[in-house]
């Protein structure tokens, strides 16, 4: 369920099964194809998406536009270090 105001009303709801026995993750957002412009980003150690909006954005609080795009990403304070992410241009 997505509630009124909510920056993901609109927005697709994709339920996928986990590597957890009767566990099911929900995602919310646009697909990677919806987007028209983005770059990749590699993933370094220390990352977490507020930092890369600000390297990136300038402003950390963009964080939530590289979650946005990258919905199969559960935990963004946790990152893998060489994963590859997507950057909404």
């Amino acid at each position: 369920m997505i509630l009124n105001g909510s920056r993901y009303m609109g927005q697709s709801v994709v339920s996928v099964p986990t590597a957890h026995k009767g566990m099911v993750a929900t995602l919310f957002g646009p697909s990677a194809s919806s987007f028209g412009n983005f770059t990749y980003y590699t993933v370094v150690a220390g990352d977490r998406f507020d930092t890369i909006a600000a390297m990136i954005y300038g402003v950390p609080d963009y964080w939530w536009k590289i979650a946005n795009a990258n919905p199969e990403v559960f935990y963004p304070d946790m990152l893998v270090v060489g994963s590859i992410i997507r950057i909404p241009t």
